[in-house]
């Protein structure tokens, strides 16, 4: 008989994300990477833009610039697609739902229909 806990689950699923974040973070600082933390656009050759989280707008100079884009769920373009939710959204839900139907057939997916 296992117990299945939805609070701790999402409790567990952000510390990891957290503890990875900070690796991750480490990793490329050790290696000499600065990172900037906002939205960032090509302005010229070895020349990027940054939008701070707070709107603050730096321009940078560096031999090699990489923009590291991250991903966002996105939600198919099907009829009553606005009566469902992404991945993101149901990993921030307060309770666990009693049924769901998913639609998918990524790692997500499949992730979410063994729960």
């Amino acid at each position: 008989n296992v117990d299945f806990n939805w609070k701790k689950f999402l409790q567990k699923k952000t510390d990891e994300i957290n503890r990875l974040n900070g690796i991750y973070k480490r990793l490329l600082s050790n290696a000499g990477v600065k990172l900037f933390e906002g939205e960032g656009k090509i302005a010229g050759p070895n020349e990027v833009e940054v939008t701070q989280l707070d709107g603050t707008k730096l321009s940078y100079t560096a031999k090699h610039i990489l923009i590291a884009t991250g991903s966002r769920a996105q939600r198919p373009n099907i009829p009553g697609q606005e009566l469902g939710i992404t991945s993101d959204e149901a990993l921030s839900l307060e309770e666990f739902p009693k049924r769901a139907v998913i639609l998918g057939a990524g790692y997500m997916a499949v992730e979410f229909a063994s729960i």
